[in-house]
């Protein structure tokens, strides 16, 4: 990112990379076909760019699948966007997102991982 912003951490998917910078804000670049850059769009370009998350939720963590990221907030809810086809979100929906949703059922986590097609939180 350009202007002196420095990535606190990043989290590489198949065709997306997000990262969050100090204070927690997240960023993403890549592919968006299926609202993997969680800009409220889900416009099939390509960005070069870092683009801010929607919602202005501070992440502490990322993790990025293959075309979903999510990510753990301060008092360790998660939220999940991008592709959904197989319930990665954990929204108890299989609808794609574009913005950051809150996983269901009011958990929490110490920690999230994605792989290609599915997410694991441990409490």
């Amino acid at each position: 990112m350009t202007g002196g912003v420095h990535f606190a951490s990043i989290a590489a998917g198949y065709d997306h990379t997000c990262g969050i910078v100090s204070g927690g804000a997240a960023y993403c670049w890549g592919l968006n076909l299926a609202g993997q850059l969680a800009t409220g769009s889900y416009s099939p370009d390509i960005s070069s760019a870092p683009l801010p998350v929607a919602g202005g939720l501070a992440f502490t963590t990322l993790a990025a699948g293959s075309q979903h990221t999510c990510g753990l907030v301060s008092d360790s809810t998660a939220y999940c966007w991008g592709a959904n086809d197989f319930g990665m979100l954990g929204d108890s929906t299989t609808t794609s997102r574009n913005a950051p949703a809150a996983v269901a059922g009011g958990l929490r986590f110490a920690a999230i991982t994605t792989r290609n097609y599915h997410t694991c939180g441990s409490p």
